[in-house]
């Protein structure tokens, strides 16, 4: 009997861990474009595993979700010699439909890659780093992910 429900214990913390550990179905990437007069154009590059999804950022142009799905988001760590010029800019193809996650509204989304890019101005002109974070929910079909969060450091030179 104690040897039943010792497997049962091991088991359950087997499968335990299995459950609360979060996959990543996100890569990112960056580069810098260097502008004139301290202007540099920062891309992040994200690239989506297969039948996955994120959400779009909430923009002037892309209302609020109504439905429970975290859309991306970008924070940047506060530095006074950087000014975050404009709105993020995103090139790819968003996608439209009901999401089969939360079964309510009309999500936008993007599978496979997008480009999200962010227009800055270094003041002083010396080197910086540009940090922050970078908010986002994966999704697919079958399953929801925790929000991820991913921490960036990209070099303004």
């Amino acid at each position: 009997m104690k040897k039943v429900i010792l497997f049962g214990m091991l088991m359950g913390l087997l499968f335990g861990v299995k459950a609360q550990s979060v996959e990543d179905h996100v890569s990112w990437e960056y580069s810098v474009q260097k502008k004139k007069n301290g202007k540099y154009k920062v891309n992040f590059f994200a690239r989506i595993g297969d039948s996955y999804h994120i959400y779009v950022p909430i923009t002037t142009l892309t209302p609020p979700l109504d439905n429970g799905a975290l859309p991306t988001t970008f924070s940047f760590e506060p530095d006074s010699a950087i000014t975050i010029n404009g709105e993020l800019e995103m090139v790819g193809n968003i996608q439209n439909g009901v999401d089969p996650q939360f079964f309510v509204g009309n999500v936008r989304y993007y599978t496979e890659k997008v480009l999200f890019v962010q227009n800055i101005i270094v003041k002083d002109g010396a080197p910086h780093k540009l940090k922050g974070t970078i908010e986002y929910m994966c999704t697919n079909s079958v399953e929801c992910l925790r929000p991820k969060k991913h921490e960036f450091s990209i070099d303004l030179k």
